[in-house]
């Protein structure tokens, strides 16, 4: 079948000739973006204008995300200079603007920490829409999407283990990204900017930043060494006491990730999920 008339590029030219009427469809270039939990999709003019276009998907519904809250968050964290513009929903999908810059990755995101850890600590202090996403509950559903004959007595233990225990208190409630690694943070000529907020959430300061560390794989040093940058940029008042939540996170934050895993292995049959949940599975244990 033609690219040309793809169903996916079919509802693509309708959502964007809803948003943008006096675009000619044919004056679009489309092309695919892949990321971990599905395609979107990059929508060019001949002038170099472009955008990005995010479709919500049964799959994408299963794994907590929400394109509605996703534009509440866009909407709160672009006027602080932190995200994308966004141009609103049509039937579901979530029309941004495209940022135009260096995607970061490992080798190149060391000069911007102190950058970064500013940025984090201008998240943290946006006034939150809505109430705290339920830890135990979003697991629980992840839980229930994974597949039963993954779940081994082990797996079954651990699930157990982390459902019966408490969420840390929260230091802070605000607006978190829950998705930040450096392919996610974009070196714009307006300085840097964190994309795909598919997963903000409202919750504790200290999940964000234990979401982050194990994005970048960090060992204690280098995580207390951010800390200390969130701290003195103003983010929260005791190093100490939020490297203590930070730490307490880490694991539950593993657990989740663990059952993410399971589920994108349920809905994709791709190998590397099933991979990456049996080391996190083998890696997670029961204490803190």
């Amino acid at each position: 079948m033609s690219n040309a008339f793809h169903p996916s590029l079919i509802s693509v030219r309708a959502v964007l000739a809803r948003c943008f009427s006096s675009v000619a469809p044919q004056e679009w270039q489309l092309s695919p973006v892949e990321g971990l939990t599905g395609i979107n999709w990059k929508a060019q003019l001949s002038d170099g204008v472009t955008y990005l276009v995010r479709p919500q998907t049964s799959e994408k519904t299963q794994l907590g995300i929400e394109r509605k809250r996703e534009a509440q968050a866009l909407q709160l964290a672009a006027a602080h200079d932190l995200a994308p513009q966004s141009f609103g929903l049509h039937d579901g999908w979530l029309v941004t603007e495209w940022l135009s810059g260096e995607v970061l990755n490992e080798t190149t995101y060391q000069p911007h920490l102190q950058d970064l850890a500013e940025k984090i600590v201008t998240l943290h202090n946006i006034k939150p829409c809505g109430q705290a996403r339920d830890f135990h509950r979003h697991c629980q559903s992840y839980r229930q999407l994974s597949s039963p004959q993954r779940m081994t007595p082990q797996g079954l233990k651990i699930h157990q283990y982390w459902q019966s225990r408490h969420v840390p208190q929260p230091l802070k409630v605000a607006l978190l990204h829950m998705d930040i690694h450096p392919g996610n943070i974009v070196l714009t000529h307006h300085g840097l900017r964190l994309i795909d907020w598919e997963y903000a959430a409202v919750g504790d300061i200290a999940l964000d930043l234990a979401a982050m560390y194990r994005s970048f794989g960090w060992e204690y040093a280098q995580r207390h060494d951010f800390t200390q940058r969130y701290v003195q940029a103003g983010g929260y008042c005791d190093a100490e006491k939020l490297q203590q939540h930070v730490e307490q996170w880490l694991p539950r934050v593993d657990y989740m990730a663990w059952l993410w895993y399971e589920v994108r292995w349920q809905q994709s049959k791709q190998n590397s999920f099933r991979e990456a949940a049996n080391l996190l599975l083998s890696q997670l244990k029961m204490g803190k």
